[in-house]
């Protein structure tokens, strides 16, 4: 054991405790921390490499037994009172003599040999495989050894709207579109742009020629403007075991002229009704017919209306002013055309 100190420059001056084991060729032990009251963890200062004439300072911290504590721990504490400025708590500085290190890593973290976390000159942060790059001021997500997959760029400044896509190699951003307008994705290896709602242009106009159902050509575009019958709408009723009271119908979409009512009834005598066309929901409206409709087994109609004309956003609500016998079910159908 000898009391000299090195300087920054590995000079010895005799101030302080140094201490200095015998060479053995192998691992060797300086000095080592024990308790008296737990007799297998310890705290060791050993040369880690079996290497000849090298040192590697290593710490080594073997923990208690029941593992109810860290094997080590690196404390760094301040009272309250000091608990200000940017100086950290623990400071880690991996570094060439007198200057910045730009080869080595500065930090890493393995078990048992495989790395797990790995800090280098430039800020890249590797953990189990995934790979954070940030000196150039975007953020890559890169699977080890392998293209980046991801990277968001701290460069980019998005306005409220904008959207940013991946463009093969780092991400844009696509400008806020004008209202109205919607993204448009054009395939593999194209940037998505904004392009102007379609008037349902491309779809077929009434092909089957029933409801106009397959004639809705478009999100914005009229449903089979051109086909047989696609200005006609169905609103349809299948009632089970209908009694005396209201049954809720649809909205009205559009602006519409009633045309025709069919009705029957399954397993039973007769059901009378009438259809309210309501401003509102649970609001009192205003019967589409004069007088009830008397629904039978053999099926009925009328096209006959005092109140014909649907207006657009109204609701539909099924008025049973009356039941004769025991009613499976009540089918109604009213159809319409759109104004």
């Amino acid at each position: 054991m000898r009391m000299d100190s090195p300087d920054a420059h590995g000079t010895l001056s005799a101030d302080v405790l140094h201490v200095q084991t015998t060479a053995t060729g192998g691992d060797e032990v300086l000095s080592t921390w024990t308790v008296a009251d737990d007799s297998t963890g310890y705290l060791s200062v050993q040369n880690f490499t079996s290497q000849a004439t090298r040192f590697a300072p290593t710490l080594l911290g073997m923990g208690p037994e029941a593992a109810t504590q860290p094997a080590l721990s690196l404390v760094g504490q301040a009272a309250a009172a000091s608990d200000t400025g940017t100086n950290p708590l623990v400071l880690i500085d991996g570094r060439r003599i007198g200057a910045a290190a730009t080869v080595r890593p500065l930090f890493m973290v393995r078990n048992f040999g495989t790395n797990k976390l790995v800090l280098d000159t430039t800020g890249s942060l590797q953990v189990v495989g995934l790979q954070v790059n940030a000196p150039d001021g975007n953020v890559t997500m890169q699977p080890a050894g392998a293209a980046a997959r991801f990277m968001l760029s701290t460069q980019l400044s998005p306005s409220t709207g904008d959207i940013p896509y991946w463009a093969g190699s780092a991400n844009q951003s696509l400008a806020a579109g004008t209202s109205g307008t919607y993204l448009q994705t054009r395939g593999s290896g194209a940037a998505p742009v904004w392009a102007a709602a379609g008037g349902g242009s491309t779809g077929p106009a009434g092909a089957t020629g029933t409801a106009g159902v397959a004639g809705a050509a478009g999100s914005t575009g009229p449903a089979g403007a051109t086909g047989v019958g696609s200005n006609v709408r169905l609103f349809s009723w299948a009632i089970a075991t209908p009694v005396i009271g209201g049954v809720p119908g649809p909205r009205v979409p559009q602006a519409m002229t009633c045309t025709r009512l069919d009705g029957y009834v399954v397993a039973a005598t007769q059901v009378t009704l009438n259809i309210e066309e309501r401003a509102a929901v649970g609001v009192t409206g205003t019967d589409i017919m004069a007088s009830d409709l008397m629904l039978g087994t053999g099926g009925t109609f009328t096209t006959n209306f005092s109140n014909a004309g649907l207006a657009l956003g109204s609701w539909l609500w099924v008025d049973i002013s009356s039941v004769t016998g025991t009613v499976g079910y009540a089918e109604l159908t009213l159809s319409a055309t759109v104004d």
